[in-house]
């Protein structure tokens, strides 16, 4: 199958699973932008903007497997107009970590403030966000943890239905931008980064903080690619035994950690 019988299929798929999306919406523009890399012969762009629309399907599939109601919860969140990159990426980090939830076979409830709460260990929750940089901002910050920080400081001041609670961010949008040569990696260095998160973790209400990411890699000789979520995470230094016994078993320590990739490659 080509390339563009490929995206055609893709777009059927989602189409017949969500729904029709507008062409402005986030995931349709994923299809858009990689059709037309692929068109200016920029093959392994193509490829990883296709990946994006391919894993947020699957995710999709998976919860609708497991749970219509959330599925259906889900698809209607997806479709409200316009729908901001913000808002995208917020929901977009719901889905994943459902859907990792779901692979580590960890039961939960869905709900608001915190998003999930945990059966076991019992009424432990799981808060999600995300962080991007605003392309059309004038003033142009070197450094881009301070988007993180300013998230955790700002989910610290939420009143949560349960007492404990895990805070995840997706912050793949910095990572991409620290690519740019206006700011520093600073996100990608571990040694300065943790500690400056740690600190902020410790004063709290949070017992661990763990930041999602996606990285696309060719495979097949550079004639396909696929995504993973990766993530990095942190606990308070007075951890409960049982919560950091269900971070071991969902999120084992690590640097950068693999969380899930696409079981069909574009």
């Amino acid at each position: 199958m080509s390339f563009s019988e490929q995206l055609s299929s893709l777009s059927l798929k989602i189409e017949k699973t969500i729904g029709k999306l507008p062409k402005e919406h986030p995931i349709i523009e994923w299809i858009a932008a990689a059709k037309r890399n692929y068109e200016a012969d920029k093959k392994m762009l193509a490829y990883s903007r296709a990946c994006y629309a391919q894993f947020v399907l699957e995710d999709l599939m998976k919860i609708q497997k497991y749970d219509t109601r959330l599925f259906e919860s889900f698809k209607s969140k997806l479709k409200p107009r316009p729908m901001s990159l913000s808002t995208y990426f917020g929901l977009r980090m719901e889905i994943r970590v459902g859907a990792a939830l779901i692979d580590g076979k960890k039961k939960f409830i869905k709900e608001e403030t915190p998003d999930f709460i945990l059966d076991n260990p019992n009424n432990l929750g799981m808060e999600c966000s995300s962080v991007i940089l605003d392309p059309n901002r004038t003033l142009i910050p070197q450094k881009l943890s301070y988007k993180i920080e300013a998230t955790l400081k700002k989910k610290n001041t939420c009143k949560f239905k349960t007492p404990i609670n895990i805070l995840l961010i997706d912050m793949t949008n910095l990572l991409f931008h620290e690519g740019d040569k206006n700011h520093s990696a600073e996100l990608a260095d571990m040694d300065v980064l943790k500690p400056n998160l740690r600190h902020i973790l410790e004063q709290s209400v949070f017992t661990a903080l763990i930041l999602y990411c996606y990285a696309w890699e060719p495979i097949n000789e550079g004639n396909g690619a696929t995504l993973h979520s990766c993530y990095i995470r942190l606990d308070k230094n007075k951890i409960l035994p049982d919560h950091k016994e269900f971070l071991d078993s969902q999120y084992p320590f690590g640097d950068f950690w693999l969380k899930g990739h696409l079981s069909a490659h574009v």
